[in-house]
């Protein structure tokens, strides 16, 4: 024992205690490093092998090939031969056809509709005069070619199926946003613009030091702040615009849609790249199968001789046998003989005739084209039937089962349209119709308050109308889902591409002009005043900002004066 630990014996117990405490966490130290050992062993002699299947790298899957790469690199590399082939299909393959005509047919329909819902941000209340006059400048515009269209071809619908058109077939869509002033209604023109218009060859951008990437131009972070375009003319065509380069757009101006499928992609890829190959194969099945189809269809045969009979009794009749006037031999010197319907052949001694019959073996074409079939249309994002247009085989459950998941993979997409074409469109429309001073819309009352421009820009956004596959069944199920709340007249006059408001006063005018006649409708209802006023709102609920309201007097519907 030292000095220090008799002159401080309760100081030496201490270090004592923590020496043995020291040396027990030692030697579990050194227990727990020799099974973490043993393990290690046991799993390199017993469990060489990765835990998943999929990462299993052995004899049967040395064919197996994938590599590691980012998102935007594994679209550069292939981006050109995928559009090019999907491009191709959409010409000339009849599944690649369909299988576009399905998607913008489910998707944009005869149109998503537009519909003015501006409203005074202080009570919520509409706008009715706002909303009337903002409607009836956008129907102008957007039916109007010459008007939205820098082309002068295309209506707003149209540009919505041209959307959805080239993001099924070449991935993403691009429509550049321009102004040019018109009498005739706002300056805001649209141009559709193919991704082959983007520079494929620039890289990066000095002025910026920004990255480009198939000619969208990108921050560090990935975001999308310019796109550098050929914008007059097309660099695949000889026209002047297309030899004077590209041009730098700023992302304000321009729309770009595609689907996203990985973190920091810039582009898009076509929907029909995972069915291409499918797609190729049978057709060159059919192609196939066509050409010896062919060859069956075609009547050959063969005169066969025994030795020693000569050709000279053969030509004599050749000569009884074609009395019309046909040549005798091929241009190769061959004999050539003409078949009728009903004739008979007196052939020479030893003469036999032999007919080729081709057989095809099995009867497997069908089987095989309609498997393949469900694969392309699968691999497209569709179902089979909306591909190929056969019903048949399936119930009335199973086809209303069909459409119900075919407006999952639709209604996802037209979701996309809204928010990334027709909402922007429709508020660089709204404000360039308040900046020019547009009959009705010229500089109103709250413009320059954020919230109540956001009001000002509302809109109702009307898919393509679903039809009802059970009428007497989902207008049961519509009845109920309104007496129970889970469901408004908004939303079921929106499924019918409606505004609820033209619904209750066609129905008013409908009703006032029958009484005119004396009659009574069927879905005519006695009006009953309610008997108590309603509850007041609690003091403690949260209040709206104060905003100047707007005139709301109600104008009549239709064309303004």
């Amino acid at each position: 024992m030292s000095l220090l630990d008799r002159i401080a014996p309760g100081w030496a117990a201490r270090r004592a205690a923590a020496r043995l405490r020291g040396e027990a966490y030692r030697q579990r130290l050194e227990t727990l490093r020799e099974s973490l050992s043993a393990f290690r062993d046991y799993n390199r002699t017993w469990n060489r092998g990765p835990t998943y299947d999929a990462a299993k790298k052995g004899r049967t899957e040395a064919d197996w090939r994938s590599r590691m790469t980012a998102a935007d690199a594994d679209v550069e590399a292939d981006a050109t031969t995928v559009i090019n082939r999907a491009r191709d299909a959409s010409r000339d393959d009849a599944l690649g056809a369909s299988i576009v005509d399905g998607w913008v047919r489910n998707v944009v329909g005869t149109g998503i509709h537009v519909r003015a819902s501006a409203a005074n941000a202080a009570d919520d209340t509409p706008l009715t005069e706002w909303n009337v006059w903002a409607d009836w400048h956008w129907k102008r515009w957007a039916e109007n070619p010459a008007l939205c269209d820098v082309e002068g071809r295309k209506s707003f619908v149209d540009f919505q199926a041209l959307v959805e058109r080239e993001s099924v077939v070449a991935g993403q869509a691009i429509v550049v946003m321009s102004y040019r002033p018109s009498a005739e209604g706002p300056g805001l023109q649209l141009q559709a613009i193919e991704p082959e218009q983007l520079d494929l060859a620039l890289t990066r951008w000095d002025e910026t030091g920004h990255d480009v990437i198939r000619g969208v131009e990108i921050d560090p972070y990935g975001r999308a702040v310019a796109y550098h375009v050929y914008i007059e003319g097309h660099p695949l065509t000889n026209y002047v615009g297309s030899r004077s380069g590209s041009v730098r757009l700023p992302v304000s101006r321009v729309l770009h849609v595609f689907r996203q499928d990985r973190v920091r992609q810039s582009s898009g890829m076509s929907r029909l790249a995972p069915s291409l190959r499918d797609m190729w194969h049978k057709k060159m099945y059919r192609q196939y199968t066509m050409i010896r189809a062919r060859l069956e269809a075609c009547l050959g045969a063969a005169v066969q001789s025994p030795e020693g009979v000569e050709e000279t009794a053969l030509r004599g009749v050749l000569d009884r046998g074609l009395s019309d006037g046909a040549t005798q031999t091929t241009a190769g010197g061959s004999p050539e003989m003409t078949f009728e319907p009903g004739m008979v052949w007196n052939l020479p001694a030893g003469k036999t005739v032999q007919f080729h019959a081709p057989q095809t073996p099995g009867g497997m074409y069908e089987p095989f084209t309609r498997v393949q079939s469900k694969e392309i249309a699968a691999g497209a994002g569709l179902d089979y039937p909306t591909v190929t247009r056969d019903f048949s085989g399936n119930s009335f459950a199973g086809q209303r089962q069909g459409l119900l998941e075919l407006w999952k993979a639709t209604d996802p997409e037209t979701r996309r349209i809204v928010d990334h074409f027709c909402r922007p469109v429709w508020e660089r429309f709204v404000t360039l119709c308040v900046l020019e001073g547009r009959r009705g819309m010229a500089r109103p009352v709250g413009w320059d308050d954020d919230i109540q421009r956001a009001y000002y820009l509302r809109a109702d956004f009307q898919p393509p109308p679903k039809p009802w596959i059970d009428p007497a069944n989902q207008g049961t199920a519509a009845k109920i889902g309104l007496e129970l709340g889970l469901d408004t007249f908004k939303d079921l006059a929106a499924e019918r591409q409606k505004r609820w408001s033209d619904l209750l006063e066609d129905k008013a005018e409908v009703i006032r002009y029958a009484k005119t006649l004396g009659l009574t409708l069927a879905f005519e209802t006695p009006s009953t005043p309610s008997s108590s006023p309603a509850p007041p709102a609690p003091s403690d609920a949260p209040k709206k900002p104060s905003v100047p309201v707007l005139p709301t007097e109600p104008k009549p519907r239709g064309t303004p004066e």
